[in-house]
């Protein structure tokens, strides 16, 4: 698809959720939050071809990708440079960021999808789910030396690599525009006094075989860990480091027990390239996949199915205005809404729909999800937790509705960034009200909604 995209002349991009006579310099316009720039597949048709002409749903024309460069830079993320078609220097994770808030409807499309992106050629396995990400980064490893493949961040996950591109998105780090990029692996080795400089990584049945300056250190709470530092650094989208400019990348490690060589992934951190001569070169093996040697025959992700009556929305007058995101709901004939949340035993995932009341336009506002919290018990032992992730928000009732559009041509914009806040895709944390709701005055208001949620799937999430 991408080389199809790629030698064709000009790319029509037909957004039919964007009216004539649209601005799309504006700060919040129909334009910028078009459905369009949220679908995975959509992400190669901006890059590949060599022009792009955008048109509004009465088909006049808005613009082409040249002309608004700046306003697609600052919708998606992508660099300057590859919207002219001009040629770029591009880690992993930076090309893994502009689909961190995209979706498709299968989720190996996911992957699929960005093939094209890496000169990945790999055969498409509809029914491996989110395998499919995985297989796409053993594919990268392969063909490039880049540690930032390796820079990913996702609470309560687990393994060595990236389940999906979300754990690439920017707002993770320092600044919500912080790229991250490789540095010269010479230079890199000369730092470090890296002894035989080997720039590869490979992938073996122990784990992910590879050379890298270590540093151990022992936490606040007397566990042994180990700081690996990384071939590439942090930089802001304007070419400078960020926010330190002699700092590195650096995973952060522990040993597995009963293993010979074998370290986890927990978490990402920096380390100051100033203090190379603290640090060992050192060949490891770094943990990619937990294969537990007791079967689990609930380890498959199991669909949640929430139901919310139409009889209580007639009952308020609440009329849909919006779904976010779309794929994961269904409006039934009867007037009630279905939302489906599947994947969610490594991940958040949440749901909303946004409702206007008839006669006096007021929004409310539902959220819907499930939790899957990974945790370790001091010897290194897996705990988890699932939790339902449930609110009622009314307008003008609740802080987060004055940073968002009022209008009703924007509720797009308006849910997707309710969604954002809950995923914590906007920076935030996220917010989870773990069954306890945030809104005492409308206690009454989300017990009427939520017993008539139905939980499928699972006896309980304990």
């Amino acid at each position: 698809m991408y080389t199809w995209y790629n030698k064709s002349e000009v790319c029509y991009a037909y957004l039919d959720d964007v009216p004539k006579g649209v601005d799309p310099a504006t700060p919040i316009s129909a334009f910028g939050g078009s459905k369009w720039f949220t679908r995975g597949w959509t992400l190669q048709e901006l890059i590949a071809p060599k022009q792009v002409v955008f048109l509004a749903q009465d088909w006049s024309d808005i613009g082409t990708r040249k002309k608004l460069v700046d306003v697609l830079r600052n919708i998606t993320g992508i660099d300057r440079n590859v919207l002219l078609g001009l040629p770029a220097q591009l880690s992993v994770a930076q090309r893994m960021s502009w689909a961190a808030h995209r979706v498709t409807t299968r989720e190996e499309d996911v992957a699929y999808s960005l093939m094209g992106l890496f000169g990945i050629n790999m055969p498409t396995i509809y029914g491996e789910g989110k395998q499919a990400f995985i297989r796409l980064q053993y594919e990268i490893m392969q063909r490039s030396t880049d540690h930032s493949v390796f820079t990913w961040e996702s609470d309560g996950v687990e393994g060595f690599l990236a389940p999906n591109p979300a754990c690439f998105q920017p707002s993770h780090r320092d600044t919500a525009y912080c790229d991250i990029r490789g540095i010269p692996y010479d230079e890199f080795a000369r730092a470090f006094v890296i002894e035989d400089p080997l720039p590869e990584h490979v992938v073996t049945n122990h784990g992910i075989r590879i050379r890298l300056p270590v540093r151990t250190y022992e936490t606040e709470k007397g566990d042994i860990e180990y700081v690996a530092a990384l071939a590439c650094q942090k930089w802001d989208r304007w070419g400078d480091p960020c926010p330190r400019q002699n700092m590195l990348c650096a995973l952060r490690l522990r040993l597995v027990e009963d293993t010979i060589n074998q370290y986890r992934r927990v978490g990402l951190s920096d380390v100051d390239i100033r203090e190379a001569e603290q640090f060992t070169s050192k060949d490891m093996y770094l943990e990619h996949d937990r294969n537990p040697a007791t079967f689990d025959i609930h380890q498959d992700e199991t669909p949640v199915t929430f139901l919310i009556s139409s009889g209580e929305l007639t009952q308020r007058e609440l009329v849909v205005s919006e779904l976010m995101p779309r794929r994961m709901w269904e409006v039934h004939s009867s007037g009630g809404l279905c939302l489906t949340i599947d994947g969610y035993y490594n991940s958040r995932r949440c749901g909303v729909a946004l409702f206007r009341e008839e006669r006096t336009g007021q929004r409310w506002a539902i959220v819907l999800g499930t939790q899957h919290v990974q945790s370790y018990s001091r010897d290194w032992t897996s705990l988890s937790s699932s939790f339902l992730v449930m609110d009622l928000l009314v307008e003008n009732s609740d802080d987060l509705w004055a940073n968002l559009p009022s209008e009703p041509d924007f509720d797009n914009d308006a849910a997707r960034m309710i969604w954002e806040h809950y995923q914590g895709l906007d920076g935030s944390e996220g917010n989870s009200t773990h069954g306890i709701f945030l809104q005492p005055s409308t206690g009454r208001h989300l017990a009427q909604f939520f017993q008539r949620s139905i939980l499928l799937g699972r006896d309980s999430l304990t």
